[in-house]
Parts: C-alpha cells; structure tokens; sequence
C-alpha cells in the first residue's frame, strides 16, 4: 500500500474523520476527499510528513482548518 500514489475517494458519500493512517502512505502526490460529508476538524497535521504531495483537494465537505504545518508546505497546492 506504500506505492499508492494518487488517492481519489471524491463523491463517497465519506463521514467522519480523516485517518491519520492516511500520513503514512508516503508515496501520495494527490489526495481527492471532495464532495463528501468529511469533517476536517481536527485535521491531521500528520499529512505534512507527506513529502511529494502536490495536490490535496478537500472542497465541498464540511468545517475545516488547515494546520499551519500543512499550509506551509511549499510544494502543495489546495482545493478547500
């Protein structure tokens, strides 16, 4: 499961929060949560150890905050 690259589950129908699980898929370069019913508070700082991702799209769910951590990761861009 460490290879897996791109993780798309938009329009799943996903609630609840996000898996901190998720920080330790270290090959991801993109990340799809949108149009789901996921709330991202807390969110998890933990993705920041996600050293290639580039693109990490949480748009259409529900309250969220994105961590300093994350927001200052150089190479990633948002969709919120």
């Amino acid at each position: 499961m460490k290879l897996l690259e791109i993780l798309d589950l938009s329009y799943n129908k996903l609630t609840g929060e996000i898996p901190l699980e998720i920080s330790e898929l270290c090959n991801l370069t993109k990340i799809n949560l949108s149009n789901n019913k996921l709330s991202l508070l807390p969110f998890p700082k933990e993705i920041s150890k996600l050293t290639k991702l580039k693109l990490l799209d949480i748009s259409n769910n529900w309250k969220h905050l994105i961590p300093v951590e994350i927001r200052n990761m150089e190479t990633l861009s948002f969709r919120v």
